[in-house]
């Protein structure tokens, strides 16, 4: 585990793990997952027990805005606390709040009125391949500086959030489809197929960790939210969870309960859960309001533009009130899209090409809404040596030419995981019996690859540099992104992966 910042108990606050161990197991350890903080990590006493005090101690607070319940005519959750309408107008939350109805209940309450539902599912960072963007871009990125490692495939295990809401009495967005069992969990489903009251209003996840970067009066905890007809989405599979991997959550990684939401960026992931809200409003915690933003040079602009606006947006000279308004504009993210890496080989490397011409790659893939990537192709082409964002770009085109003939293809299924787990050293058979059990017509997992790649003859002890050039396509069809666009927090970098400097003895 590769570690950047270390806070209070020396525990690793943000720290990632080895790229070319990361995909020695499709199930990732818990200890082995990434770790991404904004402040110190809420510990939980130590426990032994089965059923450990905090366990009953910590309290799950679900309320209904007031507005919301008033103007949905959920009458279970309407209040007759006195409430000012300016409140609401000025967005004034600990008004709305305070004068909302809610239920307390604790996780051993939870446990017992829930059934458990188990998921694998990737969580990814939005940062994840940050410093790929950083190195090839005209201005290093802002923030960690963190490598292909900050993903992980977990399997989690919790509430399932739509039948928690059921139980509360909140309506199904979904109750006119007949056929729920197959509705697909894409964003097209979400704007279509859901009630429309369902699509403006949001299910907030508040942590009870406090946001230091809060500038309100009364504070901010972090908080996330999605829209509440992706919360009720049969097959979206959003968790409220309380365990990872066969085991409980670990304090580092939201002990006692979390949120586990398949398909989105892992910042909405909300740790050390204490709060759920339904609101006409998104959630305003500074991580999403100022932090999980794409900001991005003008589409079109000239070089000299496009220095411009970077100049007066990040670095000592920057314009702050032109960079707020320009955050102000932006929405938080939300999914990242299909995505890829390559964990063997890496930058640089000398690399042994066996009897039959070939050598070996291997990494991870995966897809998006629910769709996983059925198909990875590789590459190889001649490397100028050059580092920039035009010559990697330059190299994804010069491989996109090429016919589709010359692409190593790998298709992708269960089966394929089957061949590749027994080539790492600790992978488990339970790595595949877990995947093999999973029976939902829909996939948040990654895939694992390995694949022999032809060496040109003329590369072999030449010392001429190649670069290894990945992509990847799901089952629906949907084919990761050629070229990601810069963005100053060098976030969703879906780029094809380009392994540089590779020479073949």
């Amino acid at each position: 585990m590769v570690s950047y910042i270390r806070k209070k108990h020396g525990e690793a606050f943000n720290a990632e793990p080895d790229a070319s161990t990361l995909t020695s197991s499709l199930i990732t350890p818990q200890k082995e997952l990434y770790r991404r903080n904004h402040d110190d990590i809420i510990y939980q006493p130590a426990s032994t027990s089965s059923k450990p005090e905090v366990e009953t101690d910590w309290k799950l607070s679900f309320l209904v805005d007031r507005d919301v319940a008033e103007h949905l005519d959920w009458k279970q959750w309407k209040s007759d606390t006195s409430f000012s309408p300016r409140s609401a107008q000025a967005e004034d939350h600990d008004a709305i709040i305070a004068s909302s109805k809610s239920v307390r209940i604790s996780i051993a309450e939870l446990h017992q009125s829930m059934k458990e539902k188990r998921v694998v599912a990737a969580m990814e960072c939005a940062g994840n391949r940050r410093a790929d963007m950083s190195e090839r871009g005209p201005r290093k990125a802002e923030g960690l500086q963190w490598q292909s490692a900050t993903i992980g495939n977990a399997l989690w295990a919790g509430a399932s959030v739509r039948d928690f809401l059921l139980q509360q009495g909140i309506p199904d967005a979904y109750e006119h489809i007949r056929d729920k069992e197959n509705l697909p969990p894409t964003v097209r489903s979400l704007e279509n197929d859901s009630a429309p009251w369902s699509r403006n209003t949001y299910l907030h996840f508040l942590s009870s960790q406090p946001c230091s970067e809060s500038q309100s009066p009364t504070g901010h905890v972090y908080g996330s939210s999605v829209p509440l007809c992706t919360a009720l989405h049969p097959n979206q599979d959003l968790l409220l969870a309380w365990g990872v991997d066969g085991q409980r959550l670990d304090s580092t990684h939201g002990y006692p309960l979390r949120a586990a939401l398949p398909g989105h960026v892992a910042a909405r992931w909300t740790k050390w859960l204490s709060m759920l809200r339904i609101s006409f409003y998104e959630d305003d915690s500074p991580p999403m309001t100022l932090d999980y933003k794409l900001l991005e040079p003008p589409k079109g602009a000239s070089e000299e533009e496009r220095r411009q606006w970077i100049d007066s947006m990040m670095g000592e000279g920057k314009d702050e009130k032109k960079r707020e308004a320009e955050v102000a504009k932006a929405k938080p993210l939300m999914r990242l899209g299909v995505g890829s890496g390559v964990s063997e080989p890496q930058e640089d490397d000398k690399i042994e090409v066996n009897d039959k011409g070939e050598m070996a790659a291997e990494g991870y893939a995966v897809g998006t809404e629910g769709s996983p990537v059925s198909l990875v192709e590789l590459l190889l082409v001649r490397d100028p040596g050059s580092s920039n964002l035009d010559a990697m770009e330059d190299l994804r085109r010069a491989a996109n030419e090429q016919p589709a003939s010359a692409w190593t293809r790998l298709e992708l299924d269960e089966s394929n995981s089957r061949k590749v787990l027994p080539k790492h050293k600790g992978s488990s058979e339970d790595d595949i019996a877990i995947a093999d059990a999973k029976e939902a017509k829909f996939s948040w997992s990654w895939t694992l690859w390995r694949a022999q790649v032809p060496v040109p003859a003329e590369a072999r002890g030449s010392g001429e540099k190649y670069a290894l050039v990945m992509r990847g396509t799901t089952s629906a069809g949907v084919r990761q992104e050629l070229q990601s666009p810069w963005n100053i927090r060098g976030f969703r970098e879906r780029s094809w992966p380009v392994v540089t400097g590779l020479t073949f003895q």
